[in-house]
Order: C-alpha cells, then sequence, then structure tokens
C-alpha cells in the first residue's frame, strides 16, 4: 500500500495544493479534477454572471468580482444558508461560531462571509481558499 491517505475537504482547502488549483482556475476557469494525495477534488467555474465570478468545490462556492485595485472575495451567506437547512438553527448561531472562522475572516450581517478588507490579485487564490474553508466550517458547525 502506498501510505497516501485520503484527504478531507477541510483539509484540502487549509493546504497550498487548493491556492495552486485555484491559481490554476483563476487563469483558465473551465471544470478540472485535481488529484491530492488518493482523494480527486472537482473545481468549477460556474457561468459568471454580470456582477459576480463563481469558483466552486462540491457544495462550496464563493463569489468574486475586481473592487477598485482589490478584489470582494464572498460566500453571500451560503454557508449559513446550508446551515439553517440543515439544523434548522438561527442566525444567532452563527454569531456565536464566527470568531472561529480563522485570521482574515470578515462576515455580514445577514451571514455572508468574505475575505477583510478586500484582497490584492496576488493574494486572491488565498482569500478564496479562506472564504471557502469558513463557509464550510459555518455549514458543517
Amino acid at each position: 500500500m502506498s501510505g497516501q491517505k485520503t484527504m478531507t475537504l477541510v483539509d484540502y482547502l487549509a493546504s497550498e495544493a487548493a491556492r495552486e488549483h485555484a491559481t490554476l482556475m483563476l487563469q483558465d476557469p473551465q471544470a478540472r479534477d485535481f488529484l491530492v494525495g488518493r482523494t480527486w477534488f472537482t473545481w468549477l467555474a460556474p457561468r459568471p454572471s454580470d456582477m459576480w465570478r463563481a469558483l466552486q468545490i462540491d457544495t462550496v462556492r464563493v463569489y468574486y468580482r475586481p473592487d477598485g485595485e482589490r478584489y470582494t472575495v464572498t460566500d453571500l451567506g451560503e454557508g449559513v444558508k446550508a446551515l439553517r437547512l440543515r439544523t434548522g438553527c438561527d442566525v444567532p448561531h452563527f454569531y456565536k461560531i464566527r470568531g472561529s472562522l480563522g485570521p482574515g475572516i470578515g462576515y455580514g450581517d445577514g451571514g455572508e462571509i468574505s475575505a477583510a478588507y478586500g484582497s490584492e490579485a496576488p493574494d486572491l487564490p488565498d482569500a478564496i481558499c479562506r472564504v471557502m474553508l469558513a463557509s464550510l466550517k459555518v455549514a458543517q458547525s
């Protein structure tokens, strides 16, 4: 046996490999499969709207758009929505867990999770992965 382990989506989103894959997706947004250890991760690039572009892995989707010289990166509240659909909990539960979402993560009154203060272009792949990870943590909490 090779000794390679399967990787969870949480571990993957925290990894350097996810940032490399996000960079590739930003350069050429088309559906792709990436093998990490023994686990395949499928990135999707849903059709952009007039305002937002999106990247998605499994059920975790983030949206990004230019905002001056920086980028806005957000889940538009999808993590909280998934949590509420799964558990029936109300928004105050989100306020209890939001402090554990990681550094540089902001949140709006409606439950949207975002990269605080916007992101510069070189930091966009990292911001995308951090927001995906935070959104996933909220959805699974």
